[in-house]
């Protein structure tokens, strides 16, 4: 049985590379947001507050002034309301967790640090050590990019250059390769994965939009304020607070689902078909739907991710579509 100690040393290990993927993606919200306008004080209150890098993404590509609230809302709890099915599959795992313990830590549950529990879980006892240790360092890491991004702005350039933009597809090809169980995850991604781009094809979300575009892409919309720095307009802050309620609402309310529930065999099978679905109707819309040069280094990414580890496997996935994007 492990320790607490052990706990924490894993959760540290096991958090690090999904941190350093999210780096290049916090430093990309936080210019186009500063292009938007908004002082690196509201980016910093947006993301500690919200902490949905996907939503938030898409809510800067909303922005106006005034901020319009409402809108920016309703795309928050459409765009996470696949963490109810996530907090559903995860909650329960939390057995060994005290009620704060549950509701402070579910509070920022992301796509990564749900993953590498709902895979943790597995093969250990998921506990509120190895929770907090993987919860800490990424939101803190998300808060400190996002909030520097927001003050170098354009200095950073286009992330594409470097592949940073793929480094969260191959992450993700990586942890859905360590759910896999044979025909049945076959045909679970597969589902979920040709729905989610179809979907994107057809509606081109407006986070699809923002990450293809980058900061430049944005740059034409750059409005400065005076005292930039440390300004925070009532309606934004009044935004950020709508948009934190209804994320924070999505990630809770799978404790209530699960609490009603007396799941059969069945239903359980599909409860752990969640992780892997999830992550592929995530990172479809990239790897599918975006270009050939996404799609042939997904698939490079997938068979990697057969044999080496983690990290691994993210660095051939960022390698190989910067070299199949110059000749593609």
């Amino acid at each position: 049985m492990s320790t607490m100690r052990d706990d924490i040393r894993r959760g540290l290990s096991d958090i690090w590379p999904a941190a350093v993927a999210a780096a290049p993606i916090g430093l990309l919200f936080g210019a186009v947001a500063a292009s938007k306008g908004l002082s690196p004080l509201e980016v910093f209150l947006m993301s500690i507050m919200v902490f949905a890098g996907g939503a938030q993404f898409a809510a800067i590509e909303l922005w106006a002034s005034p901020a319009p609230v409402a809108a920016l809302v309703f795309s928050t709890l459409l765009i996470n309301a696949r963490h109810v099915l996530m907090g559903a599959s995860l909650a329960p795992k939390l057995q060994g967790f005290g009620r704060w313990q549950k509701f402070l830590g579910l509070y920022y549950m992301a796509d990564e640090n749900w993953a590498l529990a709902e895979k943790r879980a597995r093969t250990h006892r998921l506990t509120p050590a190895y929770w907090f240790a993987m919860v800490v360092p990424f939101v803190a890491g998300w808060l400190v990019n996002s909030t520097l991004g927001a003050v170098i702005g354009a200095v950073l350039g286009d992330p594409k250059r470097l592949g940073a933009d793929f480094a969260f597809t191959a992450l993700f090809i990586a942890l859905v390769a360590a759910f896999w169980k044979g025909r049945v995850t076959f045909w679970t991604v597969t589902a979920a994965g040709v729905a989610s781009a179809a979907t994107y094809r057809r509606t081109l979300w407006p986070a699809g939009r923002l990450a293809r575009g980058g900061p430049r892409a944005a740059g034409a919309s750059r409005r400065h304020r005076g005292g930039q720095g440390v300004s925070v307009d009532p309606i934004n802050l009044v935004a950020f607070l709508g948009m934190a309620i209804v994320t924070y609402f999505t990630r809770v309310a799978g404790l209530a689902l699960v609490g009603r529930l007396n799941l059969s065999p069945r239903a359980q099978a599909a409860f752990d078909a969640i992780p892997p679905a999830v992550l592929v109707a995530v990172i479809a819309p990239s790897a599918l739907a975006t270009g050939w040069a996404e799609t042939a280094a997904a698939a490079i990414t997938a068979l990697a991710a057969t044999r080496l580890p983690l990290l691994a496997v993210v660095a051939v996935g960022v390698v190989a579509v910067v070299a199949f994007r110059m000749v593609l």
